[in-house]
């Protein structure tokens, strides 16, 4: 069974790109998936992080990161390539505005109708995150959906996780 086709690119937006879970989970899972065959053809990722870095500096960090924990070796370079040709940076704080608003713009520009935001971040970050997101979101009259993915447990209990 393949992919569904969807008619509107979707982008996976990891919000905490920089961190050690994407680095070392994510980004080699996604690399399994592109080889395996189950990722859409013209799906975006974009790193959403505070580190001052380039779209080069990124895309070289989870290279390293595919290199040593992909499961699949020996590593598939032109695939890898590919997948890693289709992801962008943007810098920003998870509570300055600004960052969501230029982040809206990249999204607009590589024309995405649906988006889905991969929290790898600290729990406390989550409230932040999910506020700002729907602060920043500018209608752009284009059908679609949004997810939100939490990645880890937000609550060691039920107090805890109220908060």
């Amino acid at each position: 069974m393949g992919i569904i086709k969807n008619q509107l690119r979707t982008a996976l937006v990891i919000c905490g790109v920089t961190g050690d879970l994407t680095t070392r989970k994510l980004i080699p899972a996604l690399y399994e998936l592109h080889i395996a065959g189950k990722l859409p053809d013209d799906l975006v990722v974009i790193g959403f992080a505070r580190r001052d870095w380039t779209d080069e500096e990124m895309r070289s960090h989870l290279r390293e990161g595919v290199l040593v924990h992909a499961r699949t070796q020996q590593i598939d370079d032109s695939a890898l390539n590919n997948l890693l040709s289709r992801m962008r940076y943007v810098r920003s704080t998870f509570d300055e505005i600004d960052g969501y608003q230029r982040l809206n713009k990249l999204l607009s520009e590589l024309e995405v109708g649906n988006k889905l935001y991969y929290l790898a971040a600290p729990p406390q970050s989550y409230p932040t995150v999910v506020e700002r997101i729907g602060e920043a979101r500018v209608p752009d009259g284009t059908q679609g959906w949004t997810r939100i993915v939490v990645e880890k447990p937000y609550g060691n209990d039920l107090k805890s996780a109220e908060y």
